[in-house]
Order: structure tokens, then sequence, then C-alpha cells
């Protein structure tokens, strides 16, 4: 779990392009404006986003995965 200054949306489509564009074999399985899941047949990630604070100004983050723990690491240190 992490808070970033990013709007949830902003945040959705970085994951979505990251994961989708860097090799890793997922695809889109389900999207919201709060929430991403992508999955292959080796694993997923599944993301969740909410604003954290009373201004919106903070974004809450959690991020599940299943074998691609190296792809979520660069993903957050890209973020």
């Amino acid at each position: 779990m992490i808070e970033i200054r990013c709007g949830d949306e902003e945040l959705i489509a970085l994951a979505s392009e990251h994961f989708t564009d860097t090799g890793a074999g997922l695809r889109v399985a389900a999207r919201t404006p709060d929430s991403l899941c992508l999955e292959s047949a080796d694993g997923y990630v599944t993301m969740t986003t909410c604003r954290s604070d009373a201004r919106g100004r903070k974004t809450h983050v959690e991020l599940e995965t299943k074998e691609y723990d190296d792809q979520v690491t660069l993903f957050l240190r890209s973020i």
C-alpha cells in the first residue's frame, strides 16, 4: 500500500500501459475508474485506488500480484 499525488484515472491508465506494454504478457481483464485487473495464463496483477484525503490530493494504492512481483516493483518505482 502506498499513497501518491496522482488521480485515480491517471494511475489506472499508467498501470494499464506499464503492465501491457512491458512485455509482461498481461491483458486487461476488468477496468473501472478506480480499479484494474490484468491477467495472463501465469498470474495476475490487481490494483485498487481511492482518494485518501479530504481535498483529493493523494491517492491510496493497493496492489496484489501473483507471479509478477518484479514488474510490480518496477511500476511502483516509476510512479
